[in-house]
């Protein structure tokens, strides 16, 4: 008896040992999203104009890509920030053109979004004559490629709001004055784009969000998916199956119930948070993402018998979707596009998850059948999970 003792905590602590080890290959993942935000403002008269551009930057990715924190001491001063100021300006203007007008920028301070610090930019450019106005946006270009720069604000009388990315082909057209025919832009045009605009964020978002992709691996790490029960379900089946098969087939409608309790917890928390109904900091959103996933993952390890994976999903789906809201909110979204841009975001994310889901299931198969997975596979990469969690758990209180 003793010694079946000794084995399972050996067991349980080897476990725990390569949880320790994988820490530091968690620290490349463990990031937040790399967002950049410009409001435009722009006349409805082409021509000599006076339009204003403010742009913001968290400082973590400032230092990111130019060393802010000189005495490496983990603390940014407001000494360290202005005496960068002139680095960043520099950065910054080979960085963001546009067209042939030409950008000087001009550090205004800091100012907090999403509960980090940005410093704030701004430029007036003075464009004479005719012609489009393309935005080339380069920042980040080599240090994240997750990096996203969202556009609101007023572009010639209507309501503007986009997403661009470092590098993106072409640019992004925020205006066009040349005298060439062209179709005008509509409003229902206008929204469209925005959906679909934000269809792509919400994508990104969840697949470059691994807090979010390790929380619906945890959930269906559990899950026995099995595609060759589908197909056998598919033909005429015997009138007595195998009742493995059976198990194996309901294990399809828990994965259904379980993504769709997730869809329907993180849609109602991110609809109301955007449009200011309900409101969350991220000083304890971003923590209990990763406790969301701590607690899916131990529940692996530790099951109880009344708690599912469909309540885990809709109760900790509320939450998640606080922090998808964070960047529609942190964006300033005109109020007539916000709709849109909610939809297409919350499409994107449901194409993300399914997306990812769809990629777990298939690479799966290969070794979801062997009785080792349940027995070690299961176990260990629910560790893992948790020791990635408690890392993550860990950074997030160090941003706030």
């Amino acid at each position: 008896m003793a010694f079946k003792v000794f084995k399972m905590l050996t067991s349980q602590l080897k476990r725990a040992w390569v949880c320790l080890l994988m820490f530091s290959a968690s620290v490349a993942f463990a990031h937040r999203a790399s967002d950049a935000f410009l409001d435009v403002q722009s006349p409805i008269r082409p021509g000599v104009s006076q339009s204003q551009f403010q742009l913001s930057i968290a400082l973590r990715d400032w230092d990111a890509a130019l060393p802010l924190d000189s005495n490496a001491d983990g603390q940014v001063t407001w000494a360290e920030v202005d005496a960068a100021a002139p680095e960043l300006l520099k950065w910054v203007s080979t960085g963001v053109r546009l067209g042939g007008c030409p950008l000087t920028w001009r550090f205004s301070g800091l100012e907090r979004r999403g509960g980090a610090s940005h410093a704030v930019l701004q430029a007036s450019p003075t464009c004479t004559g005719a012609g489009p106005w393309v935005l080339n946006y380069d920042l980040f270009k080599t240090v994240d490629s997750t990096h996203r720069l969202i556009v609101t604000g007023q572009q010639g009388g209507k309501d503007l709001l986009a997403a661009t990315s470092p590098g993106q082909a072409g640019g992004l057209v925020l205006r066009n004055d040349s005298a060439e025919p062209r179709a005008p832009l509509d409003e229902p045009q206008s929204r469209w784009q925005t959906a679909v605009s934000y269809f792509f964020v919400g994508a990104h978002h969840l697949l470059e969000g691994f807090d979010h992709m390790a929380f619906l691996l945890a959930l269906v790490l559990p899950l026995r998916l099995s595609m060759r029960s589908l197909r056998r379900r598919s033909a005429v089946a015997p009138v007595t199956e195998p009742a493995p098969n059976a198990v194996r087939t309901g294990q399809w409608l828990v994965l259904l119930l379980t993504v769709t309790a997730f869809t329907v917890g993180h849609s109602i928390t991110l609809a109301l948070a955007v449009f200011g109904v309900i409101g969350a900091p991220p000083v304890w959103v971003e923590p209990m993402i990763a406790v969301s996933i701590a607690v899916s993952a131990l529940l692996n390890i530790f099951p109880i018998k009344w708690v599912r994976g469909v309540h885990l999903a809709f109760a900790f789906g509320l939450i998640h979707g606080l922090a998808f809201a964070g960047l529609l909110i942190d964006a300033a979204a005109p109020v007539a596009l916000l709709p849109w841009a909610l939809a297409g975001f919350n499409l994107g994310v449901e194409a993300g998850q399914l997306l990812a889901v769809g990629v777990w299931v298939i690479v799966s198969q290969a070794f979801i059948h062997r009785p080792e997975y349940r027995r070690l596979g299961l176990p260990t990469l629910s560790w893992l999970l948790v020791g990635i969690s408690v890392f993550w758990f860990a950074q997030r209180l160090e941003w706030y």
